[in-house]
């Protein structure tokens, strides 16, 4: 009996210890964020931009966020593919979703719960929109410190 209880908690140990500190769908959610007017007048891909938000609930925390501007009101599909490690590399999981949102100057950023501590190392490949969509590409986020903070 020993022998069957210490092999199933190194078998949960082995499965459950390498997960990273974002893991799972569960902690991360997209959230969104209007800051007004739109800056200037253009598309949706011309604008859109890797950033870093101060989290809404706690803003001593930083939250690894897009930007861009809309020229109306629209639902926005928002998709971004998380990697434990900087430059896209290795395994992923996919955030998604379809946002409500306003014409103008708009942030959508990844709400991790609790927040990844500063100095963790993640990236993200954004894709916002439908027709056409619109790539980020790779954005590398050290939290706390890159990349800017959103305008």
């Amino acid at each position: 009996m020993k022998r069957l209880i210490g092999s199933t908690c190194a078998v949960l140990a082995c499965v459950l210890l390498p997960a990273s500190s974002f893991a799972g769908v569960s902690n991360m959610e997209l959230r969104s964020f209007s800051s007004g007017k739109s800056a200037i007048d253009a598309p949706l891909c011309d604008t859109l931009t890797g950033c870093t938000l101060p989290d809404p609930m706690d803003p001593t925390q930083n939250q690894p966020a897009i930007s861009f501007d809309l020229d109306m009101d629209r639902t926005v599909h928002i998709e971004g593919d998380v990697y434990a490690a900087p430059d896209c590399q290795g395994d992923f999981q996919t955030a998604m979703g379809d946002l409500a949102l306003p014409g103008g100057h708009d942030i959508v950023y990844l709400n991790f719960q609790p927040p990844l501590p500063a100095g963790t190392q993640l990236a993200i490949d954004w894709r916002a929109g439908s027709a056409p969509v619109c790539d980020t590409g790779c954005v590398n986020y050290t939290i706390g410190t890159d990349p800017a903070l959103c305008q």
